[in-house]
């Protein structure tokens, strides 16, 4: 008597009354399992296909390397980079030059000011700056010409600033912003930085610093 399990792996055993198509495996891992095949006729009248068909006038093309473009993070960087506010006025004005005009502060002034901001004498100005750009004026004070010339600068940077805002509201095309947001993002990066100085923090030099393309 034959033993089953001496029939190699995956002989199958004759169909019976199960169907034309089906047949059980007897040996292996799918012992016992049935399976349905296709017909014969299925495979004896399946068209040929060409496997070169498409393919005649295929040509092999290469691929072009194209030249790396300089990375987003430089322009935006570049673009952003903290400036003084001298600097970035001159950008505004696109060649115009501001004028300066330095006053000292009378003693009475400066006790009037401590009073109505509620500070302490010391901390009023000595000397105002004014600003002056085609007819319009902008001041600031401060202990010094120095400081009071950058504070007359920024208040001379947020009036410029809102004049070009406004434009958005006059003949405006469709796309078109004429806000000057990198002086923004400049300016407030400057005046964080010198922040962060003033409560002890050592700015890195690579905050500060704007690194040749070579590097990137």
């Amino acid at each position: 008597m034959d033993n089953a399990n001496t029939e190699p792996i995956g002989k199958r055993r004759p169909p019976s009354n199960r169907g034309r198509n089906q047949a059980t495996l007897i040996s292996g891992i799918w012992q016992g399992s049935t399976v349905n095949y296709p017909p014969l006729d299925s495979y004896n009248n399946k068209p040929k296909t060409d496997s070169t068909a498409g393919w005649t006038n295929f040509t092999e093309t290469k691929l072009q390397t194209q030249p790396a473009n300089k990375k987003p993070q430089f322009k935006l960087r570049k673009s952003i980079h903290p400036k003084q506010p001298q600097v970035l006025l001159n950008e505004l004005l696109a060649g115009k030059r501001p004028r300066f005009e330095y006053y000292d502060i009378p003693m009475k002034e400066r006790e009037r000011r401590a009073i109505n901001n509620k500070m302490e004498l010391d901390e009023v100005g000595i000397f105002d700056c004014a600003c002056i750009i085609d007819g319009s004026e902008y001041y600031g004070e401060g202990p010094n010409k120095n400081e009071a010339k950058n504070s007359a600068t920024e208040a001379a940077i947020q009036g410029e600033i809102t004049k070009r805002c406004d434009q958005n509201y006059e003949n405006r095309k469709p796309g078109e912003d004429h806000c000057p947001w990198t002086v923004i993002a400049s300016l407030a990066l400057h005046k964080m930085y010198e922040s962060w100085k003033l409560q002890g923090y050592t700015v890195p030099q690579e905050l500060l610093s704007l690194p040749t393309e070579d590097v990137w």
